[in-house]
């Protein structure tokens, strides 16, 4: 998760990325996921710092997610290859976006184009490099992408 953004710009930020499209990627047990249907909650109340992106419950159809400012309930966590895997997350698993990926989708030079935001002929969204947090490995990312 966004450890720093509020729960409010994570909940925009996933909206920004629903559908048409893939979903805002982050990552769960070293693998990158794509989030959807997200919103905002506090009915739960507000959690440490620490437990930032730890999922606390889970019901048949959504996942309960910890912030700071209260929980982000997601209705859809999907592969890459599109399969919603919601029901294989576990209470207890943390979902997390390494700054380096963060950053290097910021330096990504987005070009304008009729059929939307693009870098040297590919989805804008969809060209970032990060290394994988824990085996080190280079792997193409995104912190979102129309598929």
């Amino acid at each position: 998760m966004l450890g720093s953004w509020s729960l409010r710009d994570i909940e925009a930020f996933i909206d920004a990325f629903d559908e048409p499209y893939a979903g805002a990627s982050t990552f769960l047990n070293g693998v990158r996921v794509r989030l959807r249907r997200a919103t905002a909650e506090s009915l739960d109340g507000a959690f440490h710092p620490f437990q930032t992106g730890l999922v606390y419950r889970k019901s048949q159809d959504r996942l309960f997610i910890a912030a700071t400012e209260g929980s982000l309930v997601v209705g859809e966590v999907l592969s890459d290859e599109g399969t919603n895997i919601l029901q294989q997350v576990r209470v207890g698993d943390r979902f997390y976006s390494p700054s380096e990926y963060l950053e290097g989708a910021k330096r990504i030079r987005v070009f304008y184009r009729a059929t939307g935001l693009t870098t040297e002929g590919r989805s804008a969204l969809g060209t970032t490099r990060a290394k994988h947090p824990r085996r080190g490995l280079t792997k193409a990312g995104a912190v979102g992408s129309r598929t």
